[in-house]
């Protein structure tokens, strides 16, 4: 493809999802833009441009979204995360709510890994202190929110993260080798639609939010966008977690930085009345 080509198709996505390629990434970006020609029917890339330049709608605008996000994921993805959500960061937020309902996003949710095993400790956690909690997922990915809402796993993706106890007691093999969750978890979730440079507010508040492995790919005035409109659907005194690789320095001064067991989390600053109050 040419390189003018592939720029038109850097600028969408990045228009679309903040997520930015570089020059560098190219080679990426055509690799699976030849992939979308072959399952649209297409000759060749080139009718792939004209198609493009003429319109990007429906099905060829969610495989080009689809095909821009990473999907990668796990159950336990950074297992001393979760340890920590069971151990420090859940107890503080009931703490702050008895009796309420605890909600919590799993923004970019990909194939529902995440929001599972989010699902999974917190209702373990129900039989030390009783406590009503829903979970809510969202992706820009029509494909993997089919997966999350569907709830089945194959082998290889059960063996990824998953301790023989959790998959004994919240999953059920089917005749054809396929783990599908149990009701009682799936009963705490939900998964929905949603782009991540989009406004969100509608989600309501949440008291924890998992946004992991997502502003890695966006400029930093994108970064910036999406952190403070996070901000706002928290708590006060909520809990922001960001990926292992990533940070709020020179992002954001709303929140402050907690190490719970070698593990970043962000606390979102209580407003200077209330602290003063």
């Amino acid at each position: 493809m040419r390189p003018e080509d592939l720029l038109f198709f850097a600028k969408y996505i990045e228009e679309q999802l903040g997520i930015v390629y570089s020059e560098t990434n190219y080679f990426q970006l055509q690799n699976r833009l030849q992939e979308i020609a072959k399952v649209l029917g297409l000759p060749s890339t080139d009718d792939l441009v004209t198609m493009a330049k003429n319109q990007i709608t429906g099905h060829f605008k969610q495989l080009l979204l689809d095909s821009s996000t990473n999907n990668e994921t796990s159950f336990f993805r950074d297992l001393k995360l979760f340890e920590a959500f069971k151990s420090d960061i859940l107890p503080k937020v009931l703490a702050q709510k008895p009796g309420q309902t605890i909600r919590i996003w799993s923004a970019a949710s990909s194939t529902g890994q995440e929001a599972y095993s989010l699902a999974m400790l917190a209702h373990e956690y129900k039989s030390i202190k009783d406590f009503k909690f829903e979970i809510v997922g969202t992706d820009i990915s029509d494909k993997a929110l089919n997966r999350a809402i569907e709830a089945k796993y194959s082998q290889l993706e059960v063996n990824r993260g998953l301790l023989p106890h959790h998959i004994q007691k919240y999953f059920k093999q089917n005749a054809d080798g396929v783990w599908s969750v149990n009701s009682e978890i799936k009963a705490y979730t939900k998964f929905q639609k949603l782009n991540l440079c989009h406004p969100f507010s509608n989600l309501g508040q949440f008291d924890i939010i998992f946004c992991r492995n997502v502003l890695i790919y966006q400029r930093i005035e994108k970064k910036s966008e999406i952190i403070k409109r996070l901000g706002l659907q928290l708590n006060t005194g909520g809990i922001l977690v960001l990926g292992a690789g990533e940070s709020l320095i020179g992002i954001s001064q709303d929140f402050n930085q907690r190490e719970i067991n070698n593990t970043i989390v962000y606390e979102q600053k209580k407003p200077i009345l209330e602290a003063a109050g």
